[in-house]
């Protein structure tokens, strides 16, 4: 009978604790935003139809754990959008440079950086391949939809954008475009080096061939659709690895609820020399008033390569 009784009380005590730590749909509700607000997904899904089941392969080696401090001199949403930005979203794991035990250099934050491949282009207000350009309706609208009147989400912003930032409150989207825009310019863009007029006129023909038809003669293409050239941040970049990417392997516009429409380009890997992909690459960097560093065949093959 003892036996008896005290498995009753065990049973009775575990039914309890569990019922008391049953979280509320509120609580449940509230993990599911930061969840998204962190882009969990991106790092710790290698199965889509696993979510969250792990997989990947993660290089971390620094971290410095602390509290974000509220500067009293902002304003709250700022605040909300550097908690975001610096803590949750961390988007500095991408867009800072990192150096060769994988620390972030300081000084440097949100300067770009290349990531597999690709290069997340700077979040400062650099004139030419940063933000100054843009509004805060910009970025509110690339971060929801993928997309917007200057620029499209590539490859990896892509899966920050289906995972993350177009799944969050417009209220948080809005704090981290209002904080993005309050980043100071950073380190200098570099001096630059024009194209030889040659290379220029190569590139022209090329452009005139195979990428007139979607953007424009002007390059101003169809924004949403096909993004605009001129003004182009991404493209601007001092390291031009997306530029390259998207040149060589073509490119899928991201759908979103906000942005239901598709939109592609082909890749041309099989279709331009080394030395023709630097000369079109060159064209689009340094015309319509952009300005970059020159491309060179040997960058096209050692992209080419990954």
């Amino acid at each position: 009978m003892r036996a008896i009784l005290a498995t009753i009380l065990l049973c009775t005590a575990f039914g309890f604790d569990q019922a008391q730590a049953e979280p509320s749909a509120e609580t449940i509700a509230r993990g599911k935003a930061l969840t998204e607000a962190a882009d969990c997904a991106s790092c710790h899904t290698a199965d889509p139809a696993k979510p969250l089941a792990g997989g990947k392969k993660i290089d971390w080696l620094f971290f410095r754990p602390g509290v974000f401090e509220p500067d009293q001199q902002k304003s709250p949403e700022w605040n909300r959008g550097g908690y975001l930005v610096e803590g949750a979203a961390h988007c500095g794991g991408c867009h800072t440079p990192k150096n060769m035990f994988g620390a972030s250099k300081r000084g440097r934050a949100f300067g770009g950086a290349p990531v597999q491949g690709w290069f997340a282009p700077r979040l400062d207000s650099a004139e030419r391949s940063g933000l100054k350009s843009w509004s805060v309706d910009d970025i509110v609208e690339y971060l929801q939809s993928g997309r917007n009147g200057r620029s499209h989400a590539g490859k990896l912003m892509a899966e920050v954008v289906l995972n993350s930032t177009s799944k969050m409150s417009d209220a948080d989207v809005r704090a981290i475009a209002v904080y993005l825009k309050g980043l100071p310019a950073g380190v200098s863009e570099r001096g630059l080096t024009t194209p030889p007029e040659a290379q220029m006129a190569d590139g022209a023909k090329l452009y005139a061939r195979d990428c007139i038809a979607c953007h424009e003669a002007d390059g101003t293409g169809a924004p949403r659709i096909y993004p605009p050239l001129p003004g182009n941040a991404n493209l601007q970049s001092a390291d031009p690895s997306s530029t390259l990417r998207i040149i060589l392997d073509g490119a899928q516009t991201v759908t979103t609820p906000r942005a239901p429409n598709a939109g592609s380009m082909p890749g041309y890997t099989d279709k331009l020399s080394d030395q023709e992909i630097a000369d079109v690459t060159n064209y689009i960097r340094n015309s319509w008033g952009n300005a970059a560093p020159l491309v060179t065949p040997a960058q096209v093959a050692k992209a080419r390569g990954m």
